[in-house]
């Protein structure tokens, strides 16, 4: 309702009945870069060649991926204003 309840219409309408009423929306937003975070996820998939011949050898290889997470901070704040005789 962003504080606009029926006390403040019912103001709102009193208002207009001798003069002019303004509604004002002001909102602010603000972000914050915090921190810059790396890790690295493993897939849990592995593959396995083996490779035979004269000598007989297992070769196992697995995906690495490397993540960048940026990490911000909103805010936001909203403010709504009845304005009377404008």
């Amino acid at each position: 309702t962003l504080g606009l309840g029926r006390d403040v219409l019912a103001q709102a309408r009193e208002w207009a009945q001798s003069s002019q009423v303004s509604l004002r929306f002001r909102s602010q937003e603000k972000c914050t870069f915090l921190r810059e975070e790396t890790r690295t996820v493993e897939d849990p998939t592995k593959v396995v060649n083996e490779v035979s011949g004269g000598l007989s050898m297992g070769l196992t290889s697995k995906t690495v991926t490397k993540v960048t997470q940026f990490i911000w901070k909103f805010e936001v704040s909203y403010e709504l204003e009845l304005i009377r005789g404008v």
